[in-house]
């Protein structure tokens, strides 16, 4: 099921402010991924306990972390001659994720 509008800016409200926490504090990616994914799923009104949170983020920051090293050779070329500072690929990922776990909750309540 489609995310209605509403949900939509909740959930870039969400996303956001957690991706910028992550962006100062790299270290803090799974307590940040664990916590958006529980206020997501109050958006969607999904129940959720803090374990299965911090179990989704992790599989979530796992596929990520994966597909980061593995991508397609033009990328692996692109990354060779532009650099990306830290900041901004920790804030990248968190965002990435936390429209997956927003995409999945939506499905789940369809």
């Amino acid at each position: 099921m489609k995310m209605t509008k509403a949900e939509k800016t909740q959930c870039k409200e969400i996303i956001k402010r957690h991706a910028v926490l992550v962006g100062y504090i790299p270290t803090y990616a799974v307590e940040a991924t664990t916590t958006m994914t529980l206020a997501l799923a109050e958006v969607f009104n999904i129940p959720m306990t803090e374990n299965l949170a911090r179990a989704t983020a992790v599989e979530k920051l796992k596929e990520i972390e994966y597909a980061l090293y593995k991508p397609p050779f033009f990328l692996k070329v692109l990354f060779h001659f532009i650099p990306i500072p830290p900041v901004i690929l920790a804030r990248a990922k968190i965002e990435l994720v936390g429209w997956q776990i927003a995409e999945d909750f939506a499905n789940q309540r369809g």
